[in-house]
Parts: C-alpha cells; sequence; structure tokens
C-alpha cells in the first residue's frame, strides 16, 4: 500500500479535504482577527459615550428627586 493509494482512499481524500479546509482557514484568520479588534474598539467608544450619557441622565434625575423632596406635595382633593 503505497502513498498513492494512501490518497485514493476514502479516509485519504477526508483528510486531504480537511487539511485543506484547515489552511483556507488558517490563512483567513489574521483577516478575522483585526478585523473584530477594530470592530471591539468602535464598540468601546459607543459604550463609554453611552455611560457618559446616562450618568448625566442619573444627576438630573438625583438633582430632580431632591427637588422634588424639599417641596411639600400639594393635596389632591
Amino acid at each position: 500500500m503505497g502513498i498513492g493509494m494512501a490518497l485514493t482512499s476514502d479516509i485519504g481524500i477526508v483528510v486531504v479535504i480537511f487539511l485543506f479546509v484547515l489552511a483556507v482557514l488558517w490563512f483567513l484568520m489574521p483577516f478575522a482577527v483585526f478585523r473584530i479588534r477594530g470592530l471591539a474598539q468602535s464598540q468601546l467608544a459607543e459604550q463609554r459615550t453611552t455611560n457618559k450619557l446616562l450618568s448625566e441622565l442619573n444627576d438630573k434625575l438625583e438633582v430632580a428627586e431632591k427637588a422634588r423632596q424639599g417641596y411639600p406635595q400639594k393635596a389632591v382633593d
């Protein structure tokens, strides 16, 4: 049984296809990693902006709540 016979068997064909797919994925992996890195950085910037806006909104709500507690409520008839 030589190398030619091993490559033409069912298992040999499956192994060659697997190795080919693995090689293609190995080649494409760096492009995917750098793409994800850029997306993650832009997502982080958006998250920081959102956190800043939420903090400002929370500060305004705290001031409004303190102001509301400082003034007596009118009785509803």
